[in-house]
This record gives C-alpha cells, sequence and structure tokens, in this order.
C-alpha cells in the first residue's frame, strides 16, 4: 500500500469517527443525567430554613383566628418542634391559631415574601399537602413520605393545659375561618366516698 493510500485511509477512519462518536454513556442513561440535572437545578433554585427563604406566605386574620398558608418549593428545613422536618419538593402548610385579645390588626389578607409569621405557639391545627419527598417529626411521630401526601393534625393542648372549643375551616376559602376557644373550665368530677 503506497503512503497516499495510507494517508486517505487514515482521513476516512477519522471522517467516519467524527460521524458516529463511540457512546460512553447510553442514550437512556443521558435522559436520566438530564433528568437529574434539571430536577437538582429546580429543587436547589428554592431553599429554606425555619421561616426564612424562598417562601410564600399569605396571612388571613379573622375575627376568631389567624391562618396561616405557608408554600415552599425546594429543600425546606423546619426545625419547629410541632413541625419539624425537611421537605424535598413543594409544600403547603396551613397554621391556624386562635385570635389574641388585644389584637388591633384588621380583618383581611396579606401577603409575605420570603419569610413566614409563624408564632412560637403551638397552633390550634396543622394542615400540610407535600409533593415530593418528605421527612417529618409531628406529634411525637417520624414519618417519611414520598410522592403526594395530604394530611392534618389538631394541637388542641399540651400536656400540661386543657383546651376546649371548635373551629371551622375550608382551605379554598381561609376568610370563612372560625375558632371559638371555650374559657370557662371543664367542670370538675366530684367524689363521694360512702362510710
Amino acid at each position: 500500500m503506497s503512503i497516499k493510500a495510507k494517508i486517505l485511509s487514515i482521513a476516512a477512519r477519522t471522517r467516519q469517527a467524527r460521524r458516529n462518536p463511540p457512546r460512553i454513556i447510553s442514550r437512556k442513561m443521558t435522559h436520566l443525567l438530564r433528568c437529574a440535572a434539571l430536577f437538582a437545578c429546580v429543587l436547589f433554585a428554592g431553599c429554606a430554613c425555619g421561616r426564612v427563604g424562598t417562601l410564600a406566605t399569605r396571612q388571613t386574620l379573622t375575627p376568631t383566628a389567624e391562618v396561616v398558608e405557608v408554600y415552599g418549593f425546594g429543600a425546606l428545613l423546619r426545625p419547629t418542634p410541632h413541625d419539624g422536618g425537611l421537605s424535598l419538593g413543594y409544600r403547603r402548610a396551613t397554621y391556624i391559631y386562635p385570635r389574641l385579645a388585644g389584637d388591633t390588626r384588621p380583618v383581611g389578607e396579606t401577603m409575605h415574601w420570603g419569610w413566614a409569621p409563624l408564632r412560637d405557639e403551638l397552633p390550634f391545627f396543622l394542615g400540610t399537602q407535600e409533593t415530593g419527598l418528605e421527612f417529618q417529626t409531628v406529634a411525637g411521630r417520624t414519618m417519611l413520605h414520598a410522592g403526594y401526601v395530604d394530611q392534618s393534625f389538631s394541637f388542641v393542648a399540651r400536656a400540661d393545659e386543657s383546651r376546649r372549643g371548635s373551629f371551622f375551616y375550608l382551605r379554598p376559602h381561609p376568610e370563612r375561618t372560625v375558632l371559638a376557644l371555650l374559657t370557662e373550665p371543664e367542670p370538675a368530677l366530684a367524689l363521694t366516698t360512702h362510710p
């Protein structure tokens, strides 16, 4: 074979290699890596810790209740004792507190961006909707969820107190929320002994 033929043969193989490069990663794996990269970009685009971060909050004041709806997307770390955990994905949490005596704020709705005006006290009601991965420690239970979860918890009282009341809440209409806590003490049990 002449030198000219060898050069033409090498050039032809080089052109062929450029047209069809060898695959190190399969097409399916490439697709999975692209999906994982997209998920990671979306996940880390929004992060929050506690009450601060990429959160949107709708606070609705009614004559008897304060409804705080917190919307989060991404990695959400919650270090509170009554709603502790870690969410990866979308989470909507609704906290319902009784309206404090002497609260002079007008009835209505306000939006907060970047923070959530949650109280330090135990809410009367907690409702959550999560889509994604959720690790949760609520009401003395530890749970791990994957997928979609819609749940609610009622925190009536701490172990050292007693509260009685009733409430009405519709998720699409938080302005209709009514929370009535009874303030009179429960009747005492009378124990009698016979001689």
